[in-house]
């Protein structure tokens, strides 16, 4: 299978990878027979080069009993599909003028307009088939991180209580808090399933350990600073921008944390949104709107605290978001040398589970303020390095290359450029935009994985595609000129 080979060549990087296809099925030495000939030709139409196939081209073209075949090919060949479109009022039928967007669903229309028609329009989708799916476990793993948490928080009913709960928490608990939990659900799903169990069970066992060290990570981020959260699985609904009255975004947070700064009169928010796969934060991403996640979670987040949906939300205090980072929920591996010591190994893992996006640091005179670093890891006062979030502090005290933040004024022009792209985004689908445009990253082209690639009939050799921007500083770039359009 494909990604048993994607994994073997991502544990041994020296393995080299062959296949056995045939590339060219006839050679211009075995045309030896009209049917021959034609095969050929159908291989090498479209290499103009090709003296070859240009005679056999003419042969068949004075022929009369071939004329009319070839004509047929030429027509396919020069077929060209036209700027797809529906009428406004076609679009308001099938989705609904008054739009509620999830995340994932306008990074469908990121990935391609047609694929978004296809699911939300035409409802399209592949025939359900029993087996457990990987996002089936994803949001198991979801549940047994919620269940952990909240079992640690137990009665607590006000701040510093909570925070206490969280302290005297070790790992040996986490442990056994989630090996309790776990075989709570093998109980519950052994009572449900008549087939799969055992797989299951295999599955619960792997998860477990899993989870083990996802949850001392959750916890190290709670007990090293000030933050606790104050909100899990919190359900939104908000207008990005409130002069359009018929567009709204909806999702769900996993967790909200906050420290509460008495002396400002401030809530500091910081988003985790937990993750089962493979994600990275990256500012192009961002701009090729293929993942604004963090971002709309980030205004989201702000809504629910000044709606007062948040726990122990203050009236009187303003709030303002100073992280938004994923925490993994999954197996990483470390590179090591081949003589590498035990605690090598564990110190690699710990680094490869650290928490991955941005921390919001507000800009001084000097560079940045890092205060909103030790609210969140304390030891960074005495250390040079986090324990749980990706940030390095130089000799002087400054913040090295390796560390992920973003300024506030950079933070704010994400939101403004997630907001227009948005904008943008809702008027092409109420538009009638279903054009088949794919989105491509270097050689790679989403169509690869795409479940409406069957559907569409996407010529990756004639059709137009998106390319995505790779680099930051180039995002960065593309970010300024955006933001400064009308």
């Amino acid at each position: 299978p494909a990604q048993l080979i994607s994994d073997l060549e991502k544990l041994f990087p020296k393995l080299t990878c062959s296949n056995d296809l045939i590339e060219d099925i006839i050679s211009e030495d075995e045309i030896l027979s009209p049917k021959a000939a034609f095969d050929y030709l159908m291989q090498n139409r479209r290499n103009k080069g090709n003296k070859a196939a240009a005679e056999i081209y003419n042969w068949f073209s004075e022929n009369s009993d071939t004329k009319e075949k070839l004509n047929i090919i030429e027509t396919a060949d020069n077929y060209k599909k036209t700027a797809a479109k529906i009428s406004p009022e076609s679009a308001a039928a099938i989705y609904s003028k008054k739009a509620a967007y999830s995340v994932s669903r306008l990074n469908e229309f990121s990935g391609c307009p047609f694929k978004y028609f296809a699911k939300y329009g035409l409802r399209a989708k592949d025939e359900e088939i029993w087996q457990i799916q990987k996002f089936d476990l994803g949001s198991l793993m979801h549940y047994v991180v919620w269940k952990f948490c909240t079992s640690v928080e137990g009665d607590a009913n006000d701040f510093d209580t909570l925070k206490r709960n969280w302290q005297s928490l070790s790992d040996e608990d986490c442990d056994k808090l989630i090996g309790e939990i776990i075989n709570e659900i093998k109980e519950k799903t052994a009572a449900i399933l008549e087939r799969d169990e055992n797989k299951m069970n295999y599955l619960l066992e792997r998860m477990a350990k899993t989870l083990k060290r996802a949850a001392y990570t959750i916890r190290k981020s709670i007990n090293l600073g000030g933050y606790a959260p104050v909100g899990y699985e919190k359900q939104f609904i908000f207008q990005p921008e409130p002069d359009i009255a018929d567009l709204f975004i909806k999702g769900t947070i996993d967790r909200v944390d906050a420290n509460f700064n008495f002396d400002r009169k401030l809530a500091d928010l910081r988003i985790i949104d937990y993750k089962s796969g493979s994600k990275e934060f990256s500012v192009a991403s961002i701009c090729n709107m293929i993942d604004i996640q963090l971002v709309v979670y980030a205004m989201a987040a702000v809504n629910l605290y000044n709606n007062g949906e948040l726990e122990y939300s203050k009236g009187d205090f303003s709030a303002e978001i100073s992280g938004m980072l994923y925490n993994k929920l999954r197996d990483e591996r470390a590179k090591i040398t081949s003589d590498g010591k035990p605690e090598d190994i564990s110190s690699a893992i710990n680094d490869a589970m650290k928490l991955d996006g941005a921390i919001i640091l507000n800009e001084t005179d000097n560079g940045v303020d890092t205060c909103t670093l030790t609210d969140m890891d304390e030891t960074l006062k005495t250390h040079s390095e986090s324990e749980f979030l990706k940030i390095k502090l130089n000799t002087t005290g400054s913040l090295s290359k390796y560390s992920q933040y973003l300024t506030r004024e950079q933070f704010n022009k994400l939101i403004t450029y997630a907001k227009k792209g948005i904008k943008g985004y809702h008027k092409r689908i109420l538009g009638g935009d279903i054009k088949i445009m794919p989105s491509k990253t270097g050689e790679n082209l989403n169509c690869r994985w795409c479940e409406m690639a069957e559907i569409c009939l996407f010529d990756s050799e004639r059709d137009s595609v998106r390319k995505l921007c790779t680099n930051n500083d180039e995002a960065w770039n593309i970010i300024d000129e955006e933001i400064q359009k009308k």
